[in-house]
């Protein structure tokens, strides 16, 4: 899977789908949480506004290497449609995709960055869990 979302002519596009996917799930987050996480985006977008694309740049290899063995499990079970999959297993999906996300975030140099995950992260596996569907569009996309 990996070798598929990295390839140079799927590369772009797959990070632009990536950020998109990351600014919806900041967009739909509802209460004085997400107007805070709203507020803090539009900070980060105005000092660098292609923010999401470069962590979205810097998450992709990492995503698919975490995804890799539901991919291979989705593979070796016969599947046809990994969207499907991933939501019949969302629990493991959000834990890995969680998983990736933490990992990226404690070697990110912005503070701001930092900060408005750090709000994120506390009410985040419901939010993560209800963007399984969504990265499994987004990969099966690709894989067609």
């Amino acid at each position: 899977m990996s070798d598929i979302l990295l390839a140079p002519e799927k590369k772009d596009a797959a990070i632009a789908d990536l950020a998109r996917l990351l600014e919806g799930a900041l967009a739909n987050r509802g209460g004085l949480t997400g107007m805070a996480l709203k507020t803090g985006l539009a900070m980060l977008k105005s000092g660098r506004p292609d923010v999401l694309e470069r962590g979205a740049a810097r998450m992709l290899p990492e995503f698919a290497a975490q995804l890799q063995p539901l991919f291979e499990r989705f593979q070796k079970e016969g599947g046809s449609d990994f969207t499907g999959f991933l939501k019949k297993n969302s629990g493991e999906t959000a834990t890995v995709l969680a998983r990736t996300i933490d990992q990226l975030m404690s070697t990110s140099q912005n503070a701001t960055a930092k900060s408005l995950y750090a709000k994120f992260r506390g009410g985040a596996d419901k939010d993560i869990a209800a963007m399984v569907p969504e990265v499994g569009r987004l990969v099966q996309k690709y894989l067609a």
